[in-house]
């Protein structure tokens, strides 16, 4: 140690206590002091700004007020303790039929030992008390019943206290205004524990297996769920390409037990079903263009042509397959060619032909000449002088509309033969042709038992073969109206899924699915968007989607089409907005402040949010009930004992989108 007195050291300052504004301030104002100038005042930093937060929703929190932190810890300890005095008061009420004589100090200091008393409660009570209290079961079973209610008061008292801005809840025509997504209890007439006769699983909500509904079969069960039950109806389903809706429909065709019509352009969905198909019924696949390797049946335009009534429904349903748009006045040459076709139809299946004739016929557009009478009209003439009434004057109904056609001038003439010639196109193809040799397709087998018709074909010929397709089922739907009205009764439920059927729109799809559901008929219809259907359809767009009861939209959507019209159905959901203003104080930073509530509305579900949902999950939307967050179940990852009598069923694994 160094000798002579000790140096007295100014204490050093920190860094970063002498670059703090505050610190930095006062030593300036100490130095100017120290040097006899006059104090200057410290200058308060700049008020906060207002940070709005919105209530519920993201955003940056402000840091609580310490006033806020003091009055919480408070509320918490008053809680904990009347959860004490309350729990040992029942259980003395319990045990001596006496209340407990403690006072606060008492209740504090139990609490404050009860962690470690918890074998012996009653040790941490006053000695005087502790005979009182009961056993330990007893003890904590009332602390655990004080505790529930003492939340279920917060939470009461929560609720209450906050600030109510905005609209509050409303009723309008018996329905809560407010847009929510369904809880279970409101999807009640969808959910079902198994697989259901006559409806179809459509998937999974907040775990629960949910399908379509079926008023008469499977009526639901409490008040306020047959309040709320539909009937059946169509079922559309839309979502891009290898998103898994194809896959979710073929879980919900494994688990239909009742006669079912499948139409798709992959193969993905007969290798599926088909083993399980065959287990339920007899099986028979209409592949006219020999794709898919399996036998096919055969069905021709000529079944029901043997009336003048069945040709036109026969040329009607050919039309309506037939394309929508393309060449000028086509709506006036389609009609045109209808009133050509069923007279050709009819005489063919009359004078027991083949399609084979018809197209010929069309082609060489067979009428009579100064050198040749032709083959059709003598085959009317023929029959207009026949024994049976009803024959004869069908045929000269026949002979009637066919020479007015003859007698067109030759442009309008040759624009009709044209057009027909469109709509038999297919026909002309050998392979198509030899599948209309026969007819062994008709509503009568299908519904003998729980029997199964697949139309398939490959994707790059739908175009091509649209009016066959188109034609077969239009003639299906037809019997199946037919059936339902002279039984005066509806089918057995049959499925019917058109998957892709923006491949093959259809005229008669509009009234077949406001319809169909009346007679028996569970139609389900698969598309990419409802971009697809609004090309398709135009201006009956809108009647299509709205005549199918349940939608399923899927995630990965990105056409605005599909995205503005399942927000529009949704609607949108109110926000509260909490808003904070503080000013700082000049020597702790904290002063008063003000808080301010707004109300907001905002999309309930944003666009881009149905487009980033997860795959294999979508939007459900069924009649009246609130919108659904949907669970796909794709058939590879569902167990094999959820399909009834799927014992021997060999599925394929591959995906079907």
């Amino acid at each position: 140690m160094r000798g002579g007195p000790r140096r007295h050291r100014r204490p050093r300052r920190r860094r970063s206590d002498l670059q703090h504004p505050h610190h930095r301030s006062a030593l300036r104002t100490g130095r100017r002091a120290a040097a006899g100038h006059r104090r200057c005042p410290v200058a308060a930093p700049p008020p906060r700004r207002a940070h709005p937060r919105p209530h519920p929703g993201g955003g940056r929190m402000n840091p609580q007020h310490p006033s806020d932190l003091v009055t919480a810890g408070l509320a918490v300890l008053a809680a904990v303790l009347t959860t004490v005095w309350a729990g040992a008061q029942l259980s003395a009420l319990l045990t001596s039929a006496q209340p407990l004589p403690v006072g606060v100090a008492d209740v504090a200091a139990a609490a404050a030992r009860l962690p470690g008393a918890v074998g012996d409660p009653a040790a941490a009570w006053p000695p005087h008390v502790r005979v009182l209290l009961g056993p330990a079961v007893l003890y904590w079973t009332c602390t655990l019943l004080a505790a529930a209610a003492m939340a279920t008061a917060a939470a009461t008292l929560l609720r209450l206290g906050l600030p109510q801005v905005g609209v509050g809840p409303r009723t309008r025509l018996g329905v809560d205004t407010r847009a929510r997504l369904a809880s279970p209890a409101e999807l009640a007439p969808l959910i079902v524990r198994r697989p259901t006769p006559g409806r179809l699983t459509l998937g999974t909500v907040h775990g629960r297996l949910v399908a379509t509904e079926d008023r008469h079969h499977s009526p639901a069960r409490g008040r306020r769920a047959r309040r709320r039950q539909g009937d059946r109806t169509s079922v559309i389903v839309i979502g891009p390409t290898r998103c898994g809706k194809t896959a979710n429909t073929v879980t919900g065709i494994l688990e239909w037990d009742g006669p079912a019509i499948l139409s798709s352009v992959k193969t993905d969905l007969l290798a599926a079903t088909i083993d399980r198909r065959r287990e339920l019924g007899e099986v028979r696949v209409f592949d006219p263009t020999a794709a898919t390797g399996h036998p096919s049946a055969h069905w021709s335009p000529l079944r029901a042509a043997h009336t003048a009534v069945g040709a036109q429904k026969a040329a009607r349903a050919l039309v309506d397959a037939g394309p929508k748009t393309g060449a000028e006045n086509l709506a006036f040459f389609q009609a045109m060619a209808q009133q050509l076709l069923w007279p050709v139809l009819y005489t063919a299946a009359l004078g027991r032909a083949t399609m084979h004739d018809v197209v010929n016929w069309l082609l060489v557009a067979d009428r009579p000449t100064d050198t040749s009478p032709g083959e059709i009209a003598p085959l009317l003439d023929y029959h207009t002088v026949d024994p049976d009434p009803n024959v004869r004057a069908d045929a000269r109904l026949a002979r009637a509309a066919i020479e007015a056609i003859w007698q067109l001038d030759e442009r309008t003439r040759g624009g009709t033969y044209a057009t027909a010639h469109t709509l038999l196109l297919p026909w002309q193809d050998p392979t198509v042709l030899n599948h209309a040799q026969q007819q062994d397709i008709t509503l009568e087998w299908l519904l003998e038992g729980s029997n199964t018709l697949y139309l398939c074909g490959p994707t790059h010929e739908q175009r091509r073969l649209a009016s066959v397709f188109g034609g077969l089922l239009g003639d299906l739907f037809q019997q199946a109206y037919e059936h339902a009205s002279r039984t005066n009764r509806p089918l057995p439920s049959t499925l019917v899924v058109l998957d892709e059927a923006g491949n093959t729109p259809a005229a008669w799809l509009p009234h077949v699915a406001s319809t169909c559901a009346g007679i028996g008929l569970l139609l389900v219809t698969i598309w990419q968007s409802k971009a697809q259907i609004d090309h398709a359809y135009r201006t009956l767009a809108d009647s299509v989607v709205t005549n199918h009861g349940t939608k399923i939209i899927f995630a990965g959507v990105s056409d605005r089409s599909t995205l503005d019209y399942a927000a529009a159905l949704i609607g949108d959901e109110e926000l509260q907005q909490r808003s904070v203003t503080a000013d700082a104080h000049p020597l702790n930073g904290h002063g008063p402040r003000s808080i301010s509530h707004t109300a907001t509305t905002a999309k309930l579900l944003p666009a881009d949010l149905l487009r980033r949902i997860a795959p294999g999950q979508g939007l459900l939307i069924h009649g009246t009930l609130p919108p659904a967050h949907l669970h796909a179940r794709p058939y590879y990852q569902v167990r094999r004992p959820a399909y009834p009598h799927a014992s021997n069923m060999g599925m394929s694994r591959g995906r079907s989108g």
